[in-house]
């Protein structure tokens, strides 16, 4: 139970501090998902244990090894879904903040080296998206995916940018 707790304490570090603070842990549900790792890690693996655990019985071994099987794997596919679908992009477009996560951003870039340039280790990297003033352009690259899922439009934020933001 005690290593189960660790590492349940370690991911909720990682997800609350470093890859998605409040509000954007709420975003797309990965809350839920980190209370499902929870429960399966630290209430029903040791409750389990408990249920399968008799002092002298034949392959005690086994069974506990089971259960402890059973949440390391249920742990890493937990942790690699909130890790996989957090957001990593908090994208200003058309007057409006954005939370966009990775999976929607890849199909519709094509410089994913420049992307991963911007990228900041921990939380969302902000970006923006100044669609040019050309309207058949516009009406083009609004032709496609929406807007704040267009990596290849993200602009880093600078303070010029910045100021143009808190304007409007």
């Amino acid at each position: 139970m005690t290593i189960s707790g660790l590492l349940v304490v370690t991911l909720v570090l990682a997800v609350c501090l470093v890859w998605g603070p409040s509000p954007y842990l709420e975003h797309d549900g990965a809350r839920d998902i980190l209370h499902i790792v929870i429960f399966v890690d630290v209430v029903l693996g040791p409750l389990l244990t408990l249920v399968l655990f008799r002092r002298g019985k034949r392959g005690v071994g086994r069974d506990v090894g089971i259960v402890a099987t059973i949440q390391l794997v249920a742990f890493v596919y937990g942790a690699g879904l909130i890790m996989q679908y957090r957001p990593a992009f908090l994208v200003y477009s058309d007057d409006s903040f954005f939370a966009v996560r990775w999976p929607e951003v890849a199909p519709n870039t094509k410089d994913h080296e420049r992307l991963d340039e911007m990228r900041v280790s921990t939380g969302l990297t902000m970006v923006m998206v100044e669609l040019p003033t050309n309207l058949d352009e516009r009406k083009r690259i609004r032709s496609g995916a929406a807007v704040p899922f267009q990596g290849d439009l993200y602009q880093t934020v600078t303070p010029e940018r910045w100021a143009k933001i808190l304007a409007k």
